[in-house]
């Protein structure tokens, strides 16, 4: 490249006298070039566009030059992705160009859909290899820069239109199943930019995850209107035994296409008529629709299809009526069997099982691809290395799993085309035994049918479990898919993956599941998946999966912190989100600005609603980030406003987290539109969704509300900050797995100067604390009695994104740190150093767990399970737990003592006992004491007999004896002390302490 390059400088500061000379090997050098830009077409699209020629530099040269170089390409066309069905899979992008058809490459967005229709295509040729570019808008040579094509038509955009906004606006509809140039003919330039407004989207985005171009319900369910045409060339070879009896039959018999569609929509979509045309006849012989070049076979689709439609036209059938056209030919040696593109599907003379195969094809006019799988040589099924086998799933019809009648699409697919209901795909965000339901059959949505959770931020798992396949009708073998649970891989823009649990790289994908007492460990995201029981019969199979998440595991928080205070950067430009001067009034029009720290335009406090958006309030104002009149129009103004009580959702947005942490904010109830920024004018409105950088914001966390939160470090983000389960000043702060307890939450306070106060929620009268106010590294952090020192005061700063610096007031230089990935690692200061174990960050502190004081107090002391039940004895001292836990015991040490002292005074006896504090006693009828207190009541009776208890009324001691030293009780007890208020007729008194739940 280079060398034509500079060949190429060099010709053209040459005199034109002296440029013959240097042709014959500007000639070699093109042609040299030529070659390797056809591989780069193939391999790398977008750098093949790079090393273009210019058309200024083309115009320049010979036309002995130009033969050898690149084709540009600038029009209207249709571009889609090809399924092919054939004994080695094949998928590809083809491009139809005023009646040429190429292999198109394509990268970046356009990757997003498998289909564009009239779109405006931009790019370089060589041969029938196509270099597409990624969006429909393409800058012309005119000098000012203001000159686009779309298609084949040029537009100025100099004064009255945003380049950004036309790009977004062009890929909205791109985006859709709206033919481009159509739509710009119909509705002319200014119009269809200015109030275009369909685009696919999932209203039902939840903040943590979703389907941000989510096909639409209309195009996925309701029945279905198909056209077959029966095609041959001018000289008769389409096969006269394929009658419109037998497709008939293909179609409506008990195993047929329709019956197939049906069981795996769970009814939802159908098939509402098929027509078969009578065999139509085209203009050309067979050769001009199928032809050998270089060796191989040439299928020409797009002249089957464009002839073909026309004949059926004039045959009295109009395919725009339809919902799918069938391309129907005889066979041709080197075709394939059959693909798909678009709404149609061809066939390749495959008609021995047609039904399977219409299965299979009519998932992609869906909008599904492929179910595949991975093989990998070093064991690991989801190794970095692993190589894509496209057909990889045996039991799902878009794999190689159409064979039977009762095999359907997966779980994922499923879900993504509005089959099965949200409701029934559980998310997994902490360590547990889930139960999942067979996705098959007659099986019932109101029981989780699939399961999933996030692996990292690019793939997600989905585990679930079939059902509905018998002996009588498993041509091979499918049973590990009935009794273990499929593990599948989803990655945005591109097929699933199931995860080959059984030896990944021995070729046989029919025992892919994790059969029953087999475990998978995923060592990069540190997760474990166990199968540990499945049974039922069809329709309630059913499996427990045992899931564990590790400590150097991503996930189980959400993107945003509700309370969290954030800037948000656009990643297009890096600036911000802004009210103009800080103002605090009603329908200010928000834009991009650059960084300002000196008040709050650019702080947004991030509140989380229960239908799992977010409201987004400017800090210190009652303005809300606000879509004006709730609109779903592109283009729609953005700013703050009021707080709305309405129930719209103008103030809603939707969460949608990229790989890299930068955010979508999606307007909720939408479909796809969501916040984004013009890059010529910097104002900010609502555009469809189309992944520009633009439209993408990172999260700056500059702030915390005071609230309850838990506090995870970097080095291991499924582990919290905690202090031990007790109530005693100095238990060493520590971090271990989140398990939602009291322990591991923080109550934050604000204090002066922007400091925080961190107090663990079992123990609000303590603070996080640095061991004496040291400064030392290595100094413990611990938990201490509230004091204000600044041993307790904590500054946060940002670091990265949402990773904060926690440093004490007593020690400017250092950091809280985390040292290692084990669990119950200690916290203790060092100094600062940037280091991913000294960033911590903020998080929702659900889901939690809600302990009895009882049940802290079991926890604390080490017991677990049956240990640590209420009428269980650990220490084997004759005492159950829960009287030890109200008389302040050690439950882990046999005692061989009363738990209380009796001491006679000159008012008679009086016991004392330890009891839990803030219990307060009231006297019953018969003259007891009872109090009821953190799970527990007290009973405290008095009697002259030991028989009846009613009879010798109690009281409290107000003041303990001062004769009596008991020993120092733990935080949460306090001596009280009783006795009986009578003389006793007998001479003889008794008091008795009664403990019940």
């Amino acid at each position: 490249m280079m060398r034509f390059a500079n060949w190429t400088t060099d010709y053209l500061s040459t005199p034109d006298e002296a440029r013959a000379a240097l042709l014959p090997s500007g000639v070699s050098l093109a042609k040299e070039r030529l070659d390797r830009l056809a591989i780069m077409i193939s391999e790398d699209p977008k750098r093949a566009l790079a090393n273009a020629v210019p058309t200024q530099v083309r115009d320049e040269l010979p036309t002995i030059i130009t033969q050898q170089l690149e084709t540009s390409i600038d029009q209207f066309g249709d571009l889609e992705t090809e399924y092919h069905c054939q004994d080695e899979a094949t998928s590809r992008w083809i491009a139809t160009v005023d009646g040429t058809t190429y292999s198109a490459h394509v990268y970046g967005s356009r990757q997003n859909l498998n289909y564009y229709l009239g779109s405006s295509i931009h790019g370089i040729a060589i041969g029938n290899e196509l270099a597409v570019l990624d969006g429909a808008l393409n800058a012309t040579n005119q000098t000012d820069g203001s000159h686009f094509l779309i298609g084949n038509e040029v537009t100025n955009l100099k004064t009255d239109t945003s380049v950004a906004q036309m790009a977004s606006a062009l890929a909205a509809i791109d985006g859709s199943d709206t033919n481009l140039q159509q739509a710009l003919a119909s509705k002319g330039l200014d119009a269809t930019y200015g109030d275009y407004i369909y685009a696919m989207g999932d209203s039902d985005l939840s903040a943590a995850s979703g389907y941000p171009k989510r096909r639409p319900v209309s195009h996925t369910c309701g029945g279905k209107d198909v056209l077959i045409l029966r095609l041959q060339g001018s000289d008769g070879n389409f096969p006269v035994d394929e009658t419109d009896e037998k497709f008939n039959t293909w179609v409506t018999s008990n195993t047929g296409w329709n019956a197939r569609l049906k069981l795996t929509t769970y009814g939802k979509t159908w098939l509402n008529s098929v027509d078969v045309t009578p065999i139509l006849t085209l203009p050309h012989p067979s050769s001009y629709y199928v032809y050998t070049s270089n060796g191989e076979t040439v299928y020409e689709s797009g002249r089957w299809a464009d002839d073909g439609e026309a004949a059926a036209r004039d045959a009295g059938y109009n395919p725009d009526d339809y919902y799918c056209v069938v391309v129907g030919t005889q066979n041709f040696d080197g075709g394939g069997i059959a693909w798909a593109s678009g709404k149609r599907i061809w066939v390749n003379g495959a008609y021995d099982n047609f039904a399977a195969l219409m299965n299979h094809e009519f998932g992609h006019v869906l909008g599904l691809p492929h179910a595949s799988s991975w093989t990998c040589s070093d064991g690991n099924p989801i190794s970095p290395d692993r190589v894509n086998v496209e057909y990889g799933d045996e039991n799902d019809p878009m794999g190689n799993g159409g064979k039977t009648y009762r095999n359907t699409y997966q779980a994922y697919f499923k879900n993504l085309l509005q089959w099965m209901p949200d409701t029934s795909v559980q998310t997994i965000t902490e360590d547990g035994i889930y139960t999942v339901w067979q996705d098959d059959g007659s099986t019932s949505f109101d029981r989780p049918l699939a399961l999933k959770l996030g692996r990292d931020h690019e793939i997600m798992y989905w585990l679930s479990i079939r059902g509905d396949i018998t002996l009588t009708d498993r041509i091979y073998d499918q049973s590990a898919f009935s009794s273990g649970v499929s593990v599948v891989a989803v990655t945005p823009w591109d097929n699933p993956h199931t995860l080959d649990l059984n030896n990944p790289n021995d070729g046989d994908r029919s025992n892919t599941p994790l059969a029953l007492n087999q475990s998978f460990y995923d060592s990069e995201a540190d997760i474990t998946f166990k199968t540990v029981e499945v049974g039922g019969s069809n329709p309630n199979r059913y499996a427990k999966i045992q899931i564990t998440f590790g400590p150097l595991h991503r996930g189980g928080y959400r993107p945003l912190v509700s309370g969290g205070v954030y800037r948000f950067r656009n990643r297009y430009n890096g600036r911000y989100l802004t009210v103009p001067n800080n103002s605090s009034s009603s329908g200010t029009k928000v834009q991009a600005s650059s960084l300002n720290t000196g008040n709050n335009s650019q702080l947004w406090v991030a509140w989380r609603n229960s239908d799992g958006s977010y409201s987004f309030n400017h800090q210190g104002t009652d303005q809300w980030l606000d879509v004006q009149s709730d609109s779903g129009d592109d283009s729609a103004t953005i700013w703050q406003y009021n707080y709305s009580s309405t129930g719209d959702n103008a103030q809603r947005w939707n969460i949608f987290q990229t790989e890299d942490d930068s955010v979508f904010l999606l307007h909720s109830g939408t479909e796809g539109r969501l916040m984004e920024m013009d890059v010529n004018t910097k104002v900010v409105h609502q555009m469809n969704m189309t992944g520009t950088e633009w439209q993408q914001w990172y999260p700056e966390m500059a702030g915390i509300s005071p609230g309850t939160y838990r506090i995870l470090p970097r080095a291991a983000e499924t582990q919290a900050l905690q202090t031990p389960p007790t109530l005693e000043s100095g238990g060493i702060a520590s971090r271990t797995k989140w398990l939602g307890y009291s322990n591991q939450q923080w109550q934050v306070s604000s204090l002066d100067n922007g400091r925080l106060r961190l107090s663990p929620t079992h123990a609000l009268n303590k603070a996080l604390d640095v061991s004496s106010g040291l400064s030392a590294d290595g100094t413990r952090i611990q938990e201490w009695e509230w004091n204000e020192s600044n041993a307790q005061r904590w500054l946060t700063s940002s670091v990265d994104g949402q990773w904060l610096r926690f440093t004490p007031d007593c020690a400017p230089l250092a950091a809280m740190q985390a040292s290692g990935s084990n669990t119950d690692e200690a916290v203790s200061l060092w100094t600062y150093s940037g280091a991913e174990n000294q960033q911590w960050r903020f998080a929702d502190a659900d889901p939690s767990i809600s302990e009895t004081a009882f049940q802290f107090w079991a926890r604390a002391a080490g017991f677990s399970g049956d240990a640590a039940l209420p009428e269980s004895d650990p220490d084997g001292d004759g005492t159950i737990n829960l009287m030890e836990f109200a008389l302040a015991e050690n439950p882990a040490v046999a005692e061989t003592s009363e738990p209380f002292t009796l001491i006679s005074t000159s008012e008679g006896p009086v016991l004392i006992a330890a009891f839990r504090t803030g219990a307060t006693f009231s006297t019953s009828t018969t003259g007891n004491l009872s109090s009821v207190i953190d799970g527990i009541t007290y009973l405290i009776q008095g009697s002259f007999d030991l028989v009846d208890w009613s009879l010798a009324p109690v009281e409290e001691v107000e003041a303990l004896p001062a004769e009596f030293e008991g020993p120092t009780l733990s935080e949460g007890w306090s001596y009280r002390a009783f006795r009986i208020k009578e003389e006793s007729p007998t001479g003889r008194a008794f008091l008795r302490i009664v403990v019940s739940e």
